[in-house]
């Protein structure tokens, strides 16, 4: 079995927004989650049935504000039932706050990491070796790909080769992918932060916030399987696919190269985090520096990976985007804001100069953590 611990906060959205009151505190270290539609029942009749109270909070960009007023009024938050429990240590108090929070996933309430998001970040970290390994190739059949195709993104094959798959090569990935299996794996705790876009200004000062997000807590461990490799449907991929192009893709899809390919990854990720412009950065940030640091030295270990999983990781920017900007300055300022921008031409303020900049930040109040990190030992 392999040891997963949890490094720095990992947050894996389920997609809902969760409206803060629905969090009320327990003491000074925890909160409880309720369920918001039983909050809502407690309001008397006569708010509810407000025909001005409710027009106004039916607008477009209306303010939730009387609504929150109205719940901390009226709604005894002792007559009902918890969902289940979080650490909470920030200091500001959930009553003054405006953000919504980000649902993490979970099971029954016991929050996990899915295997198809371990899977992902396995496959990137793999993909992202195969282009750093063969990048005089990747640069040339990118420079021709920029110049006759108007796709934002392009597949593996592409890049590593500037042609296409075959017609009848067009399930090959699909079918190599399908050989890697991931399991998910449960927590126990779990805890609120408040994230915030740090950096955001022309000179890296400048601060967005974001919301608060439900995240698995640092410094727990569980048990489980970081991945296998189906034997059995990889004899079927090799008998299936015998073009030498295909068949060298297949041989470095194994359990060597692709843990090889994840330090590799999270090395290349965390120099861009490490950059001397983000030493000051960080500075004024309470033990990020220190535990990038830790981050590193755990990398330096016999027989484990450091992935970085879940929200706030930005795979694209801070790899490929960043292989490219380190490797290829001139052709990623040429081509940044059709290819390499974070977010689509003609609406972002981004400059090919300064990307990587802005850092989404995670808070307890105790510590400030880049998210996502977590350290995998295996036998």
């Amino acid at each position: 079995m392999d040891t997963f611990k949890i490094l720095t906060p990992v947050h894996i959205s389920t997609g809902n927004t969760i409206e803060i009151p629905s969090y009320h505190p327990i003491n000074n270290c925890q909160i409880a989650r309720y369920n918001f539609t039983d909050i809502l029942a407690q309001l008397p009749a006569k708010i509810l049935t407000d025909h001005t109270f409710l027009q106004a909070l039916s607008k477009e960009g209306a303010s939730k504000e009387r609504l929150y007023a109205n719940i901390r009024r009226f709604v005894k938050y002792n007559q009902l039932t918890p969902l289940y429990t979080l650490e909470y240590t920030y200091q500001e108090s959930l009553e003054e706050a405006c953000n919504d929070a980000s649902e993490q996933i979970h099971d029954l309430h016991v929050p996990y990491i899915p295997g198809s998001t371990i899977k992902g970040t396995l496959l990137n970290s793999w993909k992202y070796y195969l282009l750093k390994e063969h990048y005089d190739d990747f640069f040339y059949n990118m420079q021709d790909l920029f110049e006759d195709d108007k796709k934002k993104r392009f597949d593996l094959y592409e890049l590593l080769y500037g042609e296409s798959l075959f017609r009848e090569d067009r399930d090959f990935f699909k079918d190599l992918f399908g050989c890697l299996q991931c399991q998910d794996i449960y927590f126990k705790k779990l805890e609120l932060f408040f994230s915030g876009r740090e950096g955001s200004g022309e000179d890296m000062e400048g601060s967005i916030p974001t919301t608060y997000k439900e995240c698995i807590a640092p410094n727990q461990e569980a048990q489980g399987i970081l991945f296998t490799i189906d034997a059995f449907k990889m004899k079927l991929l090799k008998d299936k696919y015998t073009s030498p192009r295909l068949v060298s893709l297949i041989k470095t899809f194994n359990k060597e190269t692709i843990l090889k390919a994840c330090n590799i990854f999270t090395k290349d990720v965390l120099e861009a985090d490490r950059e001397m412009k983000y030493y000051d950065f960080y500075d004024q940030f309470k033990g990020i520096n220190d535990s990038l640091q830790m981050i590193e030295n755990e990398l330096k270990k016999p027989k484990s990976v450091i992935l970085r999983v879940g929200n706030s990781t930005n795979y694209f920017v801070k790899s490929v985007s960043y292989l490219v900007k380190k490797n290829s300055p001139v052709l990623f300022s040429e081509y940044f804001d059709e290819r390499f921008s974070p977010v689509s031409k003609g609406n972002t303020k981004a400059r090919a100069r300064s990307v990587p900049k802005t850092r989404v930040i995670y808070s307890n109040g105790e510590n400030d953590y880049l998210a996502g990190f977590i350290k995998v030992t295996y036998d």
